[in-house]
């Protein structure tokens, strides 16, 4: 500290103590914390930690300046401090109040200038998974975000580091239920986004009371972008629709959220790379060639060496589907499982990965046991998302409804899969190819598989999908194959009490039924 001379305390934080310093050799102020630490064995740690944050090099983030660990005598304790840039105009927050308080909106440019600076920061935090907490003014009002986290002394950062703007408001839902990712931050700017929309709307209290009831139904979402879009444009509306998707397998990446014309004319404003990066550009690099020699273990190494070229993924994920249809199957572990999801989901765009990813899961259900994670949410929550990622191709929607019929034999698999929407996709699958008769079979067949369980075959009845079964049967009265697979899903309705909540209209449209 005797460097710094203390000008005023502004309070404590989530990380600590936080005082305005200024340094004594060139009177210039800055913002310095000091984070308690419970040793010195655990303050050398954070102090490592935060050195390796001063890498944090980007004109939209709010670096550290300097880092120095001390013992303060009065308190006989050890604290890390943390120098970093002093904002007059404060953060983010600070601007909505004067808004909220003049009910004055924010012009769109300016709200789309912002919006591009923070997912372009995010994009560049994300690639060093580093953790980030608040959104600040600069004195052109352009954005930097900053607050990193030292993860030895944030403790727990799903409730400590963050709050974007201080608030429990803006935490994803799903972080009470798994790690916080890349997805919970975008959550996270999808309420900033919609606060930066209304605050000429809501004031602070009515925001907080929306976003709490957002987080639990999609259609108070609804409520609010209606309001939003009598000042602003149906584009910026879907942005935030996208990025306030309730379930997180939807939710895209900040990366993925750059394929959206809107978040790229953003971009644009100021002059972002992003604009100009186009994964297409590295999907012919490919240094080596797939090494179908070392096993599994060469294949996984491969993808991760080239986990952004869609041609070497899509290559090697082929190959993958070739081993898994051969004795070399029991070699394709959980780690190579949990890459074979994060590269469908890096890559939804490509229909072929999302064939192979599908394929080879489907094929490793084969002697699976009950406790392996195919049947897990992490593994079934893909599915659905390749479904939607290319509802026309009738390939593509054949092999992901027949993975659901082998994921559906374990109960609780097929509980998540109604859970995560399936059951609407294969009934989308059904209107969308009417004439597609070995599609048709496949997902009655699921039909007949999920809705033995009561919750799925709700759903079905929910969903009209009743009807869809009888026009099935009517269209292809000739095809046996489908016609059977069509009955046994109508059986499996009525046998989970389903025809006690059927309307007169279905009754009428069963005994019209030739077959």
């Amino acid at each position: 500290m005797e460097n710094y001379e203390v000008v005023s305390k502004l309070g404590r934080g989530a990380q600590g103590s936080v005082f305005i310093v200024k340094r004594l050799d060139d009177g210039k102020q800055y913002i310095l914390k000091k984070v308690e630490c419970n040793d010195e064995a655990e303050a050398n740690k954070a102090f490592q930690e935060a050195m390796a944050l001063q890498e944090l090099q980007h004109r939209f983030i709010c670096g550290y300046k300097e880092f120095f660990v001390m013992w303060d005598e009065e308190v006989a304790t050890m604290f890390v401090c943390i120098v970093m840039e002093y904002y007059k105009n404060g953060d983010l927050d600070n601007v909505l109040k004067r808004r909220r308080v003049s009910q004055q909106p924010i012009e769109e440019l300016i709200l789309k200038k912002w919006l591009g600076q923070i997912i372009e920061a995010l994009a560049f935090v994300h690639q060093k998974q580093i953790i980030h907490s608040n959104i600040f003014m600069k004195e052109d009002l352009s954005i930097s975000i900053g607050d990193f986290g030292v993860a030895t002394i944030m403790g727990d950062t799903r409730t400590k580091t963050r709050t974007v703007i201080g608030s429990l408001n803006w935490l994803a839902p799903e972080v009470t239920d798994r790690p916080y990712d890349e997805r919970s931050d975008i959550w996270s700017v999808g309420c900033i986004t919609l606060e930066m929309a209304t605050c000429g709307i809501y004031d602070r209290i009515q925001m907080g009371d929306q976003l709490c009831k957002i987080k639990k139904n999609s259609k108070d979402l609804d409520e609010s972008l209606e309001e939003v879009q009598k000042t602003y444009s149906s584009e910026l509306c879907d942005v935030i629709r996208r990025m306030l998707s309730l379930d997180v397998e939807e939710r895209p990446t900040a990366m993925e959220l750059v394929d959206m014309p809107y978040v790229r004319e953003s971009l644009s404003i100021s002059a972002s790379p992003l604009v100009n990066f186009k994964k297409a550009d590295l999907t012919d690099i490919k240094k080596n060639p797939l090494p179908k020699d070392k096993g599994c273990a060469g294949v996984l190494e491969y993808i991760e060496s080239n986990f952004q070229s869609e041609n070497c993924v899509r290559e090697a994920l082929s190959h993958l589907e070739e081993m898994s249809r051969s004795t070399a199957r029991s070699s394709i572990g959980n780690d190579a499982k949990r890459l074979i999801v994060k590269s469908m989901r890096s890559h939804r765009k490509s229909e072929m990965v999302q064939i192979m990813g599908c394929k080879t899961l489907n094929n490793l259900i084969v002697g699976a046991a009950d406790s392996d994670i195919l049947f897990s949410r992490e593994i079934i929550a893909i599915v659905p998302l390749a479904m939607r990622s290319h509802p026309n191709s009738t390939d593509l929607l054949l092999a992901a409804v027949t993975l659901i019929i082998a994921l559906s034999s374990d109960e609780k698999a097929s509980e998540t899969i109604g859970r995560c929407g399936g059951i609407q996709d294969i009934l989308s699958a059904i209107r969308s190819h009417p004439s597609q008769s070995e599609l048709l079979t496949q997902c009655c067949k699921a039909l007949w598989s999920l809705t033995v369980s009561e919750p799925n075959a709700k759903i079905v009845t929910e969903e009209k999908g009743l009807p869809d079964l009888v026009n099935i049967m009517k269209l292809h009265s000739g095809n046996t194959d489908v016609v059977a697979a069509a009955a046994a899903a109508m059986l499996s309705l009525f046998m989970e009490g389903t025809w006690c909540r059927m309307s007169v209209y279905n009754i009428y449209l069963l005994s019209h039924v030739s077959v």
